[in-house]
């Protein structure tokens, strides 16, 4: 999904998403030259857990 169709999916403004990664939070995201992609697998997952891609797994 682009930035945006991943932030309506998330009820998110796009500006928020760029803020969460560039702080290394929010859902894992994809750099397809230079363009952000996010799969819907990791945005659900996100919303379920809020695993982030930098975050290191709780045990």
């Amino acid at each position: 999904m682009k930035e945006v169709e991943a932030a309506r999916y998330l009820r998110l403004k796009p500006k928020t998403l760029r803020q969460w990664r560039s702080t290394g939070y929010g859902p894992q995201y994809y750099r397809v030259g230079g363009s952000i992609r996010y799969d819907q697998k990791h945005l659900e997952k996100f919303l379920i857990v809020g695993q982030t891609k930098n975050q290191k797994p709780k045990i």
